[in-house]
């Protein structure tokens, strides 16, 4: 500070005074990452005669850390700006922002006063203030595990086969296609021209199915013949386009398969219920078809009814047909098309009808880019409102929220804009669980858990596993444990039905922490033990640190010093070479080692782990466990600066979950778990 004992009229004493007066607010307090900047607001009220004239007042704001100091600006109070400033207040409000480096944790922004003549120069200082401690840094710590839902565009992009039949008919007894027969109202002459074309046209074809039948009077013989005669006759005639329009080279991969049907009572049967003969007549054929006898002698039966001419006349020439099937495939574009096209509908550089909808949302699946997505799905929500246009389109926007960019809460406002849409159009599922993940990343736990919960009433498979896992996740988040661990129940039955042994062993362990956090050791240890056994049927066990960790931290709580140690301090050495890793179990070890009465073990662990976490932010979903159990065991061992330290740490991170929470109730389940509870009445009392 200045060592000057009067400017201008007034004492430092008395300026001291004065500033003790003035009113500072940070917002917010703590201070917050939003990207890669920290943002802040700071409000400046000062006191009357704080401002005499030929005077000027600045706020000099600085950030600390360590040894280091930042500049961040100043608030300028000019007398000539503020004319009563010697009876009233004067007020101001600024923003400033600094760029974040991971350095700058822990650490305070300072504020310092200083009031300057303006003749001479010479001024008078405040001490330096602390207006804000630390940096929340939850959206640089919150994971990509957010599951988007993306719905089916509807698109097929594997091969298809279009069937094309022609139906060719036969005089009685015969199997020359004579060109005037039309039997069924079009000649067998324009059906041969109409395949012709086809033949012309060359489609791709996978197979000829050419079915030739006959009409019940005749011999076995004959009728066998007939069939078998009129599919080839059919066959000669395409296989004579084919080399009449150069089917050279295809020809070999196209597939003729002959069936020719052979005393089959089947299609007359269909071809009698829909035909005009009496009820009475249909019955009494029906029952000699029926019965029994040979097919010649049930055909002889038959003519003896008096219908017989009507069915002679009606129904016997629909039988004697070739019917023919042509299975070819359909013409598609292939992915490097759709996807271009799609480019020059969004840049406009051709039309919408372009492409297909189902096509321009297929496109949208080829490019992993988000942005491009974002554009295409845009486009074909303006095509014709298409609610799977909408939902993904949201899902684009949920995945960019999860990325943690400048917009994350446009990205997540622009989502639900985009669902709200969708399920006016439909309920289907993927827009409810989209939802759902929505108000989730809101912190809206309560409408995010009844949106999940309507989804997964109807949700299969991958997609039910996913919507439990953020059920749980939900439930975990607000503190509910009790809950959450009837979910990871639920959860547990599924994946064993589903023989999901991966998803089967992250339930587990889920559950097992849920235990640990209602302060249930006995049963989170068993669940451990469960989830340890698991993992012998594994070939990767991913969880297996996190299981350690757990069953050291049971151990100890159980009063088994020996097994916590033996267990905490394997996950110590593995996380070696990550400090910030190592120091999530440092607390617990010392622990052990205090209860052991091995002051000097528990001291080593307790000075590493502060010493850490002096330089680093620490990164694990434990920070506030992790914290609280610190502030516990330096509180026990005397150390009250650390200890107050660590409390602050735990402090200031449920106060930033809590801020996240939207909605009054879900922020108060959070707020009054036990564990949190317990730490912000400690807070209190500091």
């Amino acid at each position: 500070m200045v060592k000057i004992n009067e400017v201008q009229g007034i004492t430092e004493e008395e300026f001291e005074k004065l500033a003790e007066k003035q009113d500072l607010e940070v917002n917010p307090d703590p201070l917050e990452l939003h990207g890669s900047q920290v943002a802040f607001d700071i409000s400046a009220v000062l006191p009357p005669k704080i401002l005499p004239t030929g005077k000027i007042y600045t706020l000099k704001t600085t950030y600390q850390y360590g040894d280091k100091e930042i500049e961040v600006g100043s608030i300028e109070f000019n007398p000539e700006d503020y004319p009563q400033s010697s009876s009233s207040a004067s007020r101001v409000k600024r923003s400033f922002s600094i760029s974040y480096d991971e350095t700058l944790n822990p650490g305070a922004l300072m504020i310092q006063g200083e009031a300057k003549n303006m003749a001479n120069g010479k001024a008078l200082t405040t001490e330096k203030k602390k207006i804000a401690v630390g940096i929340i840094t939850t959206s640089k710590a919150v994971q990509n595990s957010y599951a988007t839902n993306y719905a089916d565009h509807g698109y097929n992009d594997q091969e298809e086969l279009i069937p094309t039949n022609i139906n060719f008919y036969f005089r009685q007894g015969s199997s020359y296609l004579s060109q005037s027969l039309a039997t069924d109202g079009e000649s067998n002459k324009t059906k041969k021209t109409n395949l012709a074309a086809f033949i012309a046209d060359k489609n791709v074809t996978r197979t000829v199915t050419i079915t030739g039948t006959h009409s019940p009077e005749g011999s076995e013989t004959i009728n066998g013949n007939l069939s078998e005669d009129r599919a080839e006759a059919i066959e000669k005639y395409y296989r004579s386009q084919m080399s009449k329009y150069d089917y050279t080279g295809a020809a070999a991969d196209i597939k003729f398969i002959l069936k020719p049907v052979i005393q089959n009572w089947t299609a007359f049967k269909e071809a009698l219920r829909s035909s005009d003969i009496s009820d009475n007549s249909k019955k009494m054929f029906l029952n000699i078809v029926n019965g029994s006898g040979s097919f010649e002698d049930k055909e002889k039966a038959m003519r003896k009814i008096s219908g017989y001419k009507s069915v002679f006349n009606e129904i016997y020439p629909s039988l004697r047909t070739a019917k023919t099937e042509i299975l070819t495939v359909k013409e598609k574009k292939s992915p490097a098309e759709i996807s271009l096209l799609a480019k020059q509908i969004v840049s406009g550089d051709t039309t919408s009808g372009a492409l297909s909808t189902e096509e321009l949302l297929y496109a949208a699946s080829l490019t992993p880019s988000l942005k491009e997505k974002e554009a295409i799905y845009i486009t074909a929500s303006k095509k014709d409102g298409s609610w799977v246009a909408h939902n993904n389109l949201a899902a684009v926007y949920l995945n960019m929220a999860s990325q943690n960019g400048e917009n994350v809460g446009k990205n997540i406002q622009d989502a639900l804009t985009q669902l709200n849409i969708a399920s006016a159009k439909t309920d289907h599922v993927e827009v409810h669980a989209n939802k759902g993940t929505a108000l989730m990343m809101q912190a809206s736990y309560s409408e995010s858990f009844e949106a999940l919960s309507t989804a997964i009433s109807g949700a299969k498979g991958d997609l039910k596993e996913v919507l439990n896992a953020a059920i749980g996740s939900i439930q975990i988040r607000m503190g509910d444990y009790e809950n959450a661990i009837d979910h990871y129940n639920k959860s547990i039955n599924m994946k064993n039905n589903l023989n999901d042994l991966v998803g089967l062993n992250k339930s587990i362990v889920s559950k097992a922490k849920s235990y640990f956090f209602t302060s249930d050791y006995e049963n989170a240890y068993k669940e451990i033990q469960e989830a340890i056994k698991l993992s012998k049927n594994l070939k990767r066990d991913k969880l297996k640190v996190e299981k350690d960790r757990y069953l050291g931290m049971t151990y100890l709580y159980q009063a088994e010093y020996d097994s916590s140690i033996y267990y905490l301090d394997k996950v110590e050495k593995l996380y070696g070479k990550v400090p910030v890793k190592a120091a999530t179990v440092m607390p617990f070890i010392a622990s052990a080692y205090f209860q052991k009465g091995d002051t000097k073990k528990a001291k080593l662990e307790l000075e590493e782990f502060y010493s850490i976490i002096k330089e680093n932010d620490l990164k694990n979903s434990d920070i506030v466990l992790v914290n609280w159990h610190a502030y516990k065991i330096f509180d026990q061992m005397g150390e009250n600066k650390k200890a107050k330290q660590c409390l602050e740490d735990a402090y200031f991170e449920i106060k930033s979950k809590s801020k996240e929470i939207k909605d009054k109730d879900d922020r108060k389940l959070f707020m009054n778990t036990v564990m949190n509870k317990g730490i912000l009445d400690k807070w209190e009392e500091s």
